[in-house]
């Protein structure tokens, strides 16, 4: 039997090669979506420093940290890499950039590997999930997961309730008002003593992030921490 997965698997790769979506050149590394040498020249790391937060984002006093893999290129590949990942159903993607999110999480100064942390990707309105039909956000949770061995909260223990739209484009007081009261905890107890780590794609100015973690803040009497892939 082990012979015959093996085979499959090289007849897959044969027919169905797995190519990198930033330069093109085909995979053969497990059906990777990204090269070694894009990964490592393409994108410019967003906390080079390796500080608690990124250089210049302000954050509450219920966030401990914040950090972000790399900096946000608008018309670039990091900018077509999220496109892909949010609108063109490439949740495996969502899910090898959440592993090298992890890796990026874990030389956070202020991470603590014996601590008793949750992933809590945002969540999307329920309408905008049945229209995309995943999250992207909890893609990149899945990831950060297989490497950090955090667990992903319970799909059903938060919900976004409130159908906001686009933040893209909106000024900092129309985001607050935008984002206000969007999410609830419908589980609390998925939170005790936990230190919730908020996921999501980008950070632009914080609001979405800021939100939900408003709203986590009463469940848990941890200061919390929030990544994303992209620091705008």
């Amino acid at each position: 039997m082990k012979a015959i997965k093996t085979l499959s698997q090289g007849l897959n790769a044969i027919l169905f090669p797995s190519f990198c979506q930033c330069c093109g050149d085909i995979q053969i590394e497990d059906g990777r979506l990204l090269c070694p040498f894009c990964i490592e020249h393409l994108f410019e790391d967003a906390n080079p420093r390796r500080l608690e937060s990124c250089t210049e984002v302000f954050l509450p006093e219920c966030i401990r940290f914040q950090d972000a893999l790399w900096k946000y290129d608008k018309f670039g590949y990091l900018q077509e890499l999220l496109i892909k990942l949010k609108y063109h159903g490439m949740a495996k993607l969502g899910e090898q950039l959440g592993t090298l999110l992890g890796f990026h999480l874990m030389n956070n100064p202020a991470f603590h590997d014996n601590e008793a942390y949750i992933l809590a990707p945002v969540p999307l309105h329920s309408s905008r999930k049945r229209k995309r039909g995943y999250n992207q956000a909890l893609d990149i949770a899945k990831g950060v997961s297989e490497v950090t061995k955090i667990p992903v909260i319970d799909d059903h223990a938060l919900s976004r309730i409130k159908n906001t739209r686009t933040q893209t484009g909106l000024n900092l007081n129309k985001r607050m008002l935008n984002i206000k009261e969007a999410f609830r905890v419908n589980k609390p107890e998925a939170l005790a003593r936990r230190t919730p780590i908020v996921v999501d794609d980008v950070f632009t100015t914080g609001t979405t992030t800021f939100g939900l973690a408003a709203t986590l803040k009463p469940h848990s009497n941890q200061k919390m921490g929030i990544i994303t892939v992209a620091l705008a």
